[in-house]
């Protein structure tokens, strides 16, 4: 008899790599070393980094980095094809998230009445509309709204949490989730997460003043009037942040799993 095949992650818009590595890691480290986790970003670019940074920890084939674009050519994978796909802070930067989130739909095992029981999606979306800087910091209060601005410019969703659900259903709704029709399960809970620890608060931060100084967020922040003098404000701003012990920021988050 065919030995099943070994479970199969897939990490959507996995940037750097962190999470798809963290992932693999975990099943190494659970006893599952044949699991395969796969990430995909729509950036070449990042998709570099993320490869040689995965060679240099001494993951193997069972990592691998591709580039697609869920909401674009949609994922170049096969149907029923992975056990859990997960997709985190992604779906704020797509213009039709509910068309990204029925892709997602079709490329996890489905779920069945009996064994075995399918796959799962795993979706998670902060709300920037929310966020709460500790101590207060006029500055990072007004990036953070020129930070909105530029994603509804560029046909993104800020308050992505908030809408996740409501996306989520319209998906299932259009791929009938499951056999006979079924929707599968849906949950959502919504939590404020903190970043209040050193480390924390340069993973959340850190990017922020090279961000602020050039690329596609400085470029859309210009476009919309923005001087690169209050850019290098904002830049200094979250150095200053980054570097304060008693700095936090506190954001709603929503997740939901279908």
């Amino acid at each position: 008899s065919s030995s099943p095949p070994p479970f199969h992650l897939l990490d959507i818009g996995c940037g750097s790599g962190k999470l798809t590595r963290a992932f693999a890691a975990h099943f190494a480290a659970a006893g599952f070393p044949a699991a395969r986790v796969t990430g995909v970003d729509i950036s070449a670019a990042v998709l570099v980094s993320a490869r040689a940074q995965a060679e240099a920890e001494g993951f193997g084939p069972n990592v691998r980095f591709l580039r697609a674009d869920p909401k674009g050519g949609g994922l170049p994978f096969e149907e029923s094809r992975f056990d859990v796909v997960h997709c985190h802070q992604v779906l704020a930067h797509v213009s039709r998230p509910a068309d990204a989130i029925a892709e997602m739909i079709r490329v996890v095992k489905k779920r069945r009445t009996g064994p075995p029981p399918g796959g799962l999606i795993c979706l998670r979306e902060g709300d920037l509309t929310t966020v709460r800087v500790t101590p207060a910091s006029p500055l990072l209060e007004e990036c953070f709204g020129v930070i909105c601005a530029a994603h509804r410019s560029q046909g993104g969703e800020p308050a992505a949490g908030r809408h996740l659900a409501e996306w989520a259903r319209e998906a299932i709704a259009r791929k009938r989730w499951g056999e006979g029709g079924q929707r599968g399960k849906e949950e959502k809970k919504k939590k404020k997460k903190g970043k209040n620890a050193e480390a924390d608060r340069e993973a959340y931060g850190g990017h922020w003043p090279g961000r602020c100084r050039q690329g596609m967020f400085f470029e859309a922040a210009a476009a919309m009037g923005v001087p690169s003098g209050r850019m290098e404000e904002y830049a200094l701003a979250w150095r200053r942040w980054i570097e304060d012990p008693m700095a936090r920021i506190e954001m709603v988050h929503a997740e939901v799993l279908i």
